[in-house]
């Protein structure tokens, strides 16, 4: 489908230079940038006007649909499922940086002393599901053969995402950093940079209070809260499957922070060092060499810490029909009139733990 990043951005760089003395620099830039991103699928019908109860999704793409017989059928056809995006979605990310560096020249030295402040703020929603049909799915079709069930308009199953619409992420992160450099001019052939820099980062958690995570320890889904009540803004059927299973408690029932990073652990403080050089050997050549490390921080959005609206916040329903044509409890045209299931055993949340902060070493 079409895709755009930059429909009517913003960017805005201000800057504040103040000399105390001849020797002595302050410079202080601050910036803000205001980037709208979209993804768009590659149909834009209303796909819940055609298929009852699939719910309406803004810019929504077609449900999936997968046809195939069973091994022991005669009719042997299969067909490659085929699907859309999950409706495309819209996205804002907001930045703003304060870089402060202080600037002190001495006879043999150049110092410099700064920071780096950065706030990032990502914004976006996405449809749970476009929903699905499988026809025959590995049992015997209704009709013989797969294909013409789906002529028939008779899957073996169907589902849905729930809630219907979209559920909206919001991702904070604060990143912030000192460093000092000195140039030092050890004699008139010899200058030596030293410096070095350190930097932290932030995540922030679900800014609407829905993070919630399987934890090995507990071998229970988790969702972190400050009370030991369970959150009610769920799908109610997904919460009450999960609680006959005994398979959901809250953080604070669990004894843990009531802050899903604080056990997935946010990348650690680095400490990046530098050191070059530069000595002229002769009056016409001068050697440099140079050593450093450099850190990629990354933004929480850009990380595999996915785990904001899912289970049980979210999640899709199954439908499945009766054994026979004749007793088929629903059809593609109203797929969704019995009570869909959850599954309290199989679900997935993308978490990254312990992250580590990739770097690259120049020299």
């Amino acid at each position: 489908g079409n895709s755009g990043i930059g429909d009517h951005n913003v960017d805005g760089i201000l800057g504040w230079t103040h000399m105390f003395s001849s020797s002595l620099l302050l410079d202080v830039p601050v910036s803000y940038k205001h980037l709208d991103i979209y993804r768009l699928p590659h149909r834009l019908e209303s796909f819940g006007a055609v298929v009852p109860g699939l719910g309406t999704i803004a810019g929504d793409g077609a449900p999936a649909i997968n046809i195939s017989n069973p091994s022991t059928s005669s009719y042997k056809t299969s067909i490659t499922g085929v699907s859309d995006s999950t409706g495309g979605y819209p996205g804002l990310e907001q930045d703003g940086n304060l870089n402060p560096t202080l600037t002190w020249v001495r006879p043999r030295h150049t110092i410099k002393v700064g920071g780096t402040f950065l706030l990032h703020d990502w914004y976006t929603s996405s449809a749970v599901t476009n929903g699905g049909f499988t026809f025959a799915g590995g049992i015997t079709p209704y009709s013989g053969d797969a294909f013409a069930d789906f002529l028939m308009g008779v899957p073996y199953s169907a589902s849905n995402g729930q809630p219907s619409g979209r559920i909206p992420q919001r991702f904070f992160t604060f990143e912030y950093g000192l460093f000092a450099q000195d140039d030092w001019k050890v004699n008139n052939k010899l200058t030596v940079n030293i410096g070095a820099r350190v930097d932290k980062q932030w995540f922030s958690d679900d800014q609407f209070g829905r993070n919630s995570l399987w934890i090995p320890e507990q071998q229970k889904l988790v969702m972190f809260t400050d009370s030991a009540t369970l959150p009610t803004n769920v799908v109610s059927a997904y919460m009450s499957t999960l609680q006959s299973a005994n398979a959901v408690e809250t953080s604070k029932t669990a004894g843990m922070s009531s802050k899903a990073w604080d056990y997935l652990n946010e990348p650690k403080p680095t400490f990046a060092p530098r050191l070059g050089f530069a000595y002229q050997v002769i009056p016409k050549t001068v050697i440099r060499g140079s050593y450093g490390l450099f850190y990629n921080l990354l933004a929480e959005d850009y990380t595999t810490a996915y785990m904001q609206g899912q289970v049980p916040y979210s999640g899709s329903a199954s439908y499945t029909n009766g054994n026979t044509a004749s007793s088929s409890s629903f059809t593609m045209s109203n797929p969704f009139a019995t009570a869909g299931s959850f599954s309290a055993t199989s679900f997935g949340i993308n978490a990254e733990h312990k992250i580590v902060t990739p770097y690259s070493t120049a020299y």
